[in-house]
């Protein structure tokens, strides 16, 4: 297994921070919720998982899809890999690259 990555989720604002403090205690690792401000006045805000490993992955992506459902997600990066506006088709690629780096 490879070292592990980090993945970061833009989400709008609005998000569910308990939500966001389960899956830390779900998983185990940090997950750090982000705020800020932009220029324009625009908050963005980031779900940020700095050690994601193989047995962190489903309860994390059982959370995207979560957040997908809610029209949370703005974008998703992992790595060089980045999805705008992802669907689920989009999530379930993500995985499997999550996945291949892991293993691999």
């Amino acid at each position: 297994m490879n070292d592990a990555k980090s993945l970061k989720i833009n989400v709008t604002q609005g998000i569910d921070i308990g939500r966001v403090q389960a899956l830390e205690k779900d998983i185990n690792c940090p997950v750090d919720f982000i705020e800020s401000k932009g220029i324009s006045g625009e908050t963005a805000a980031w779900v940020v998982i700095a050690t994601l490993t193989t047995q962190a992955l489903p309860s994390v992506l059982e959370f995207i899809k979560w957040l997908l459902d809610y029209k949370k997600v703005k974008s998703i990066q992992y790595g060089n890999l980045k999805v705008d506006n992802p669907t689920d088709e989009m999530i379930d690629a993500v995985q499997r690259k999550i996945t291949e780096d892991m293993e691999g």
